[in-house]
């Protein structure tokens, strides 16, 4: 059997047949690692907007991520997808020029390597502006297609992009229904 045929057959059966990791482990603890405040800019032809994000880890909404791990035997290495929520504390907020939004949660999307016991992650972290209660599904509707429903749950959200290895803010997003706008990280 070629080593093609044998990637094929290990890359099918870790897809239809995941490893769920059984405790959260390192998988959760990145998240301290993201900067609890951070300021950044939007340019507009017109105009530069000052947006400032402040926030405070409060509880997990649920005892342990949603993790699946596929080993990949070949490159000696497993590839995590991790799927995470949380409540803030109060005084989390959004600030967009002179207007405050609070923030009420925090949903993380994570996918990294485990590579010699250590994970590489990146991330991407959802601060939902409109979350109508509190649950941070999202930024897509379950309930999307039925009758009478958005495809977007949330309306306003900054989507930060995280390198948890190199721990630091890669990119960022303000999204406004549905229309995102790119932020560069402020200059002091």
């Amino acid at each position: 059997m070629s080593r093609l045929n044998m990637r094929l057959i290990f890359a099918c059966a870790a897809l239809f047949a995941p490893i769920c990791a059984k405790g959260a482990g390192n998988y959760r603890d990145f998240v301290k690692d993201v900067p609890t405040s951070q300021a950044f800019t939007y340019e507009s032809p017109d105009s530069v907007v000052d947006i400032s994000l402040r926030f405070e880890i409060s509880s997990p909404l649920e005892a342990e991520p949603s993790i699946i791990e596929i080993p990949d035997p070949f490159a000696g290495m497993t590839v995590v997808e991790l799927f995470d929520r949380f409540t803030l504390a109060p005084g989390s907020e959004l600030r967009v020029g002179g207007k405050v939004y609070p923030l009420r949660c925090l949903r993380v999307r994570g996918k990294g390597q485990v590579l010699d016991a250590q994970w590489l992650p990146n991330a991407e972290l959802f601060f939902p502006v409109d979350d109508p209660d509190g649950k941070c599904f999202g930024p897509l509707n379950p309930d999307y297609p039925a009758p009478r429903t958005n495809r977007y749950r949330w309306n306003k959200y900054l989507k930060v992009s995280w390198n948890g290895q190199d721990k630091q803010i890669t990119s960022a997003q303000l999204i406004i229904n549905d229309m995102p706008f790119n932020l560069a990280p402020k200059q002091d």
